[in-house]
């Protein structure tokens, strides 16, 4: 059976919603959305959370404590958020979402890949998940040539 690519991947779903697009990238949205929000997702963050006590410049202890998240596979301390002078904590699916296979066949499986437990997600941060999303899409390129 030949690999779908991820536009094929787009086209089966576009298909199970009638060839709405609208309607389908309003689907994933919510799917994204809902998993943001997600127990396991929070907790995972939860989890690689510290604070560490600020200090002013006058030498005294601040008022907010600074939030740092740590990379669970370099042990990075992370901000939580975006950030161009240090490395941001991101929660990524152990098992990639879109398989390497490209293969998936429904929204259900879509959901389920989505949706998983705590010990399918890792907090890392955006230079081991750029690397990491590299080596995906580098075993999907091999994938698709052999399966040509």
């Amino acid at each position: 059976m030949l690999a779908l690519s991820l536009q094929m991947v787009k086209d089966r779903l576009l298909a199970l919603v009638g060839g709405e697009p609208k309607l389908m990238n309003l689907i994933i949205g919510g799917l994204r959305r809902a998993w943001f929000r997600s127990p396991s997702r929070l907790s995972v963050l939860y989890n690689v959370r510290s604070e560490e006590e600020t200090v002013n410049k006058d030498g005294s202890i601040g008022k907010r404590k600074a939030v740092w998240f740590s990379c669970q596979i370099c042990n990075t301390k992370c901000k939580g958020q975006r950030s161009s002078l240090h490395p941001y904590i991101q929660i990524d699916h152990i098992d990639p979402i879109i398989p390497v296979d490209s293969q998936l066949k429904s929204w259900d499986e879509l959901i389920q890949r989505i949706f998983v437990d705590v010990e399918g997600l890792q907090a890392i941060c955006n230079i081991c998940h750029n690397k990491k999303t590299q080596e995906e899409n580098a075993l999907r390129r091999a994938y698709r040539k052999a399966h040509k």
